[in-house]
């Protein structure tokens, strides 16, 4: 595990399923009014089913806020009335320091072609990954107020998960399981509703 706090953008984690999943959104070239976009914390879940409404999941596992700018043409089509962001948990993990996570999260909100853009909190973690928690707290502290100035919302989903990601939400201390996800839905659904 890196630590070291650089400044620089991390890559994608996974080079392969960032290529196949991202070309495969570029083909597609549309997408659902609702588009999540991040990393496998977005990937892993059926968002459609769990809301109960049209949304186009465009997460990819092991992808980093780098990624996501890169890729946010064809993620998330100009059209798109909600964009929910979620990412930064894979560049902390890459050692990218925690200003420039957060700065990336203020660019992002600003260039998604989106009515509104939501930008979530980096849910923490726990177990192996739990020596992440004080630099992910960091970047949702910087992170909050970037996003607002950037002119998009700011979703805190720290507290859906009592400030820690214990056992009954994970089963490998960073990726949500089905009682992890559906402790979303109230928040996710409130912020789609939301004007």
């Amino acid at each position: 595990m890196k630590l070291s706090r650089g400044g620089e953008d991390a890559a994608p984690g996974n080079p392969a399923q960032y290529a196949h999943r991202s070309t495969h959104f570029a083909d597609i070239k549309s997408a659902w009014p609702i588009v999540f976009v991040g990393d496998s914390r977005i990937e892993g879940a059926e968002w459609a089913e769990l809301l109960g409404t049209d949304i186009s999941n465009r997460g990819i596992g092991g992808d980093t806020t780098k990624g996501v700018l890169d890729r946010l043409e064809t993620s998330v089509p100009a059209g798109t009335r909600v964009c929910i962001v979620q990412v930064g948990f894979n560049d902390l993990y890459a050692g990218m320091s925690p200003d420039k996570v957060a700065v990336n999260l203020a660019t992002i909100a600003k260039s998604v072609k989106a009515t509104r853009v939501i930008v979530t909190s980096i849910i923490p973690a726990s177990g192996s990954s739990k020596y992440l928690d004080p630099l992910i707290a960091e970047v949702n502290e910087k992170a909050a107020a970037l996003v607002k100035e950037a002119g998009a919302q700011w979703l805190d989903l720290t507290p859906v998960f009592g400030g820690e990601l214990s056992a009954g939400f994970t089963a490998d201390g960073i990726h949500l399981n089905g009682f992890g996800y559906h402790m979303l839905a109230d928040p996710f659904r409130k912020a789609i509703n939301d004007s």
